[in-house]
């Protein structure tokens, strides 16, 4: 399955009061959204959410650009497949102030239960967070719920693990064969299997994910490669299932409180002089 990795970039410079005793600094910062839609389907929706996003910037921020990477899954993990960037501006609105840009609002998205996903918007107007916590006006929260809508409409999502994917239970593991109550449906070779809440004869938890290079359906029993060292395991420990990833659609996204998220250097600025080329003796 291919997806999009769709990544706006933000630019935001401090604005001092009184510079006789303070200067101001710019900083900047990325927020990514995914999408399995293709390239002509997402990008009206994806300007859509872009200005609905700006509308929540104080006047000193923008967004400044985009970059979106086109990926193909495989199995647990991403192939990248091509990135493509640009320039855009997106301003914030007039009026609205900020302190720091660290100052932020965190989002919990939901995908159906049980996957979940943290969001984070960066640059949150001073005047919306009170006391050390977020408090909007009934104009500014007209504006987030129209982000919101935006963001759940179905064309935005993440990428998570496969949490459909059924458990077996963890029976025994000898020479990198592991026991299990039964084969997961659909396992295949060269997938990859994670182990959760196993602990070996030695009392150290047997953690991570592993190759799988044989099964047998029979003798439910499913042989990896990359076991840590004296994997043994003679009584039942933990469970196992088939580790996959996939697009998941946000379905929903709530307010959760006011947090400090670190930003970078400017993402756009002035570039030094280049040195001249020395030519060999």
């Amino acid at each position: 399955m291919q997806v999009y990795k769709l990544t706006n970039i933000f630019q935001l410079t401090t604005i001092p009061l009184d510079e006789a005793v303070a200067s101001a600094h710019t900083g900047g910062w990325t927020e990514s959204w995914w999408t399995n839609a293709d390239v002509d389907a997402f990008y009206t929706k994806w300007s859509a959410l872009q200005r609905a996003r700006a509308t929540m910037l104080p006047a000193s921020a923008k967004i400044i650009g985009y970059r979106y990477t086109k990926y193909e899954t495989i199995g647990n993990f991403l192939q990248p497949r091509g990135t493509e960037a640009g320039r855009q501006s997106y301003p914030g609105q007039v009026g609205k102030l900020t302190d720091l840009p660290q100052v932020s609002l965190h989002l919990l998205a939901q995908s159906g239960p049980p996957n979940r996903a943290n969001v984070t918007l960066r640059g949150m107007p001073d005047e919306f967070m009170s006391g050390g916590e977020y408090g909007p006006t009934p104009a500014f929260k007209a504006l987030l719920t129209a982000f919101i809508t935006k963001a759940t409409e179905g064309t935005f999502g993440f990428i998570g693990r496969d949490l459909s994917q059924a458990s077996t239970r963890v029976l025994g593991i000898t020479n990198d064969a592991i026991t299990v109550n039964s084969i997961p449906a659909g396992l295949a070779i060269d997938d990859f299997v994670r182990m959760n809440r196993v602990v070996g004869n030695n009392g150290i938890p047997i953690t991570g994910t592993f190759r799988v290079i044989s099964f047998s359906l029979t003798a439910k029993s499913i042989t990896v490669i990359g076991l840590p060292l004296n994997s043994t395991l003679t009584r039942p420990s933990g469970s196992l299932r088939r580790d996959l990833i996939s697009f998941q659609s946000y379905t929903s996204m709530n307010v959760v409180r006011a947090v400090v998220k670190k930003v970078g250097s400017p993402l756009e600025k002035y570039r030094g002089r280049r040195s001249k080329r020395r030519v060999p003796a």
